[in-house]
């Protein structure tokens, strides 16, 4: 009775740690100084051997090894970012039992604006994001109902955005724009997301800012976000009518004068001109078109289109010149050197007519050749 016992106890050790039992026997007797089991688990062993016992394989489900999603409802989560009606929280939650906490970034809407079209629209959000994989893309991770019953898209999390990035680096250095070394592996990186995104996903980002690319903050990581306004192009790079009536939304400081005047077809180009005043943001610390915006302005000073009445700004605290709208801000009154001509040479070509900017892969062709040259010096 007892060597049934034991023979029982030390299989299921076995089958659980998925080791062989010889292996059970060796770490009770040797590794944890039980001596007096020796021969009576060398016994088990034989016996088991002798009477080839067919060990007893439990058959494993694999969503027993996955935890269930259950995000908590939006107070008891740290608000990380937010937009026009949305916040972004993050959320700390591992994917296997057993395993390490890994940062969710979890998008809701905020209080009063969860309703059918909104949680259509982040649906929507979800569908495109779950469908692209690109090392300069934020990763999908779920959709699901939060526990306050909000819909709620769960993506990969970063350290911060760009956008704070200037932030904060406009605290601490005032006017001085980023080394250029860094200007320019965040343009060659977004470049190599929007090339990706162009002219192998067909889809256009629509929404391209400081806030919508996230970072580590050594910069060894650089990833577009925020596909919410994102549109279907053709092959031909335009925009896909045939899957709807879709309009470019975007953020009106950053919109290209395609969008603002509405009289030029919007294409993959407008993806190109938002990308440029990007390295203008890295440059002048400021939004385009906006001055003296504090932090709690920055993302609903530019409204976005649809959004322009239930957003009323304090002209006392911004200062906004909407007949510059869809052109090219005037750059810095400083000198600089010249690390910075290949930055303002792309920035320069890429702010000009839709019909004359380069093109995402010629942009990647572009820095790949400037590396080549930055090498043979």
């Amino acid at each position: 009775m007892v060597l049934d016992d034991c023979r029982i106890k030390v299989r299921e050790i076995a089958e659980a740690v998925g080791i062989s039992i010889k292996r059970v026997c060796h770490i009770l007797t040797e590794e944890l100084n039980m001596r007096k089991l020796t021969m009576l688990l060398f016994v088990i062993f034989d016996a088991m051997t002798e009477f080839n016992t067919p060990p007893r394989r439990r058959i494993i489900n694999k969503a027993e090894l996955n935890t269930p999603i259950k995000i908590p409802a939006s107070p008891l989560l740290q608000k990380i970012g937010y937009g026009t009606g949305v916040a972004v929280y993050m959320f700390e939650r591992s994917s296997k039992v057993g395993s390490e906490l890994s940062p969710w970034a979890v998008k809701k809407w905020l209080k009063g604006k969860s309703n059918k079209r909104n949680d259509k629209n982040l649906r929507l959000e979800a569908d495109v994001l779950r469908q692209l994989n690109h090392p300069n893309i934020i990763g999908f991770r779920a959709f699901t109902k939060g526990a306050d019953g909000k819909s709620c898209l769960a993506m990969e999390a970063l350290d911060m955005s760009l956008g704070d990035k200037i932030e904060e680096r406009r605290e601490i250095f005032e006017n001085e724009p980023f080394p250029a070394k860094n200007i320019l592996k965040v343009g060659f990186e977004i470049a190599k997301g929007l090339e990706y995104l162009h002219h192998t996903a067909y889809i256009l980002h629509g929404d391209i800012k400081s806030w919508n690319i996230l970072v580590s903050n050594d910069f060894n990581i650089i990833k577009l976000c925020d596909f919410g306004n994102s549109l279907p192009l053709t092959k031909s790079l335009e925009i896909d009518t045939s899957k709807g009536n879709f309009s470019y939304v975007g953020t009106t400081c950053w919109n290209p004068p395609e969008v603002i005047s509405e009289n030029e077809p919007v294409t993959s180009a407008a993806d190109i001109w938002t990308y440029g005043l990007v390295l203008w943001e890295m440059i002048a610390l400021s939004t385009p078109h906006v001055e003296d915006f504090n932090e709690s302005e920055s993302f609903d000073s530019c409204t976005r289109s649809d959004d322009t009445k239930n957003n009323q700004l304090d002209e006392s605290d911004v200062s906004i010149d909407e007949n510059k709208y869809g052109t090219r801000p005037a750059l810095p009154a400083i000198d600089f050197s010249e690390d910075y001509n290949n930055i303002l040479e792309v920035f320069f070509i890429c702010t000009i007519n839709y019909k004359l900017r380069p093109s995402a892969k010629a942009l990647v062709n572009y820095y790949k050749k400037y590396a080549d040259i930055k090498k043979k010096k």
